[in-house]
């Protein structure tokens, strides 16, 4: 999402399988942290801050209602960037 950086970022699945349900991140072999829909932009999802503020890689979760979920596993850093795009598939 324009806008987005270290202390801010929404996120938005685009061209997805179905309906997304949810996403989620978690350190490997950690926890997953939900993110919550952004109140700011319809269909995008706000990225926690202990999730920005990680230093190691990231798994991200994306939840379909339909469809078997795509997890990837990447930087914090590249929720951060604006208008980066991230293919899930």
């Amino acid at each position: 999402k324009e806008g987005s950086n270290a202390w801010w970022s929404l996120v938005q699945v685009r061209n997805p399988p179905s309906a997304v349900d949810s996403m989620m991140a978690r350190r490997p072999g950690g926890i997953w942290i939900p993110f919550a829909w952004a109140t700011e932009a319809e269909n995008f999802f706000k990225v926690p801050d202990t999730v920005l503020k990680s230093s190691d890689s990231l798994d991200l979760r994306v939840v379909y209602h339909m469809a078997t979920p795509d997890t990837i596993r990447l930087s914090p850093a590249d929720l951060t960037k604006e208008k980066n795009t991230i293919p899930l598939r």
